[in-house]
């Protein structure tokens, strides 16, 4: 308690003095130690120097998550023993109360450990998204006022029900009865029309194409020098 008492009273007296940036490499400092010390594997150690440096009032994520690491690694491996230090680190996170590179810090942590903080700051990322665009959480009977903008599919589908498309009364096609007959000739009839029959050859007429002298002519007498 009197190393807890120390640190606290070193940081208030400096911040007392205007001094903010010289706090903050305190606790850096701090930090730091207690970083190396649950990477040489002294969990009891770190957890001790990162507790100093949260009661300092640091509200640095990083101290949370290998505080919380700390106590994984004092506990056996037990993922649940940090769990309540994960979730403040997730908290401050997203609060952006500390601008380092979580992702950053946490590299070398692997393993069931760094899986269950992964889904403890996704669940805490939805969390705030949710509450950012005023969603209602599941299972919430909060109606959204925009529902009622919605448009009715019914008067605007075209295949709906109101579409007014099926109005009047159909009107059938006309059967082959109903269409009145027209007489035409047809183009297969080989009954001669009264215009298309042949004037029949008047008598004494000379046939043109018949070698035989017409009636009454005169033969032309043979031209014995004719060549």
């Amino acid at each position: 308690m009197k190393r807890v008492s120390k640190l606290s009273a070193v940081t208030l007296c400096v911040l007392g003095m205007g001094t903010t940036s010289f706090a903050q490499d305190i606790l850096e400092s701090y930090y730091g130690r207690g970083v190396h010390a649950y990477f040489a594997g002294n969990g009891q150690r770190a957890e001790e120097l990162l507790s100093d440096v949260i009661t300092a009032g640091s509200k640095d994520a990083r101290a949370y998550y290998f505080r919380g690491l700390s106590q994984v690694l004092t506990k056996g491996g037990m993922t649940e023993a940090g769990k309540a230090d994960f979730e403040q680190a997730a908290q401050l996170e997203i609060s952006g109360k500390h601008s380092a590179d979580i992702s950053k810090a946490l590299t070398r942590i692997q393993g069931p450990t760094r899986m269950a903080i992964e889904q403890i700051r996704a669940k805490a990322r939805l969390a705030a998204k949710v509450n950012q665009v005023g969603m209602p959480r599941s299972g919430s009977n909060q109606s959204d006022p925009n529902m009622g903008n919605l448009v009715d599919p019914q008067k605007t589908d075209p295949f709906g029900g109101n579409s007014g498309l099926t109005e009047g009364d159909p009107k059938p096609m006309p059967t082959p009865e109903s269409v009145p007959a027209v007489d035409a000739p047809s183009i297969f009839d080989t009954t001669p029309t009264p215009e298309a029959t042949m004037p029949a050859p008047t008598p004494g007429a000379a046939d043109p194409f018949s070698d035989d002298p017409a009636p009454g002519a005169t033969t032309p007498a043979v031209d014995p020098f004719a060549t």
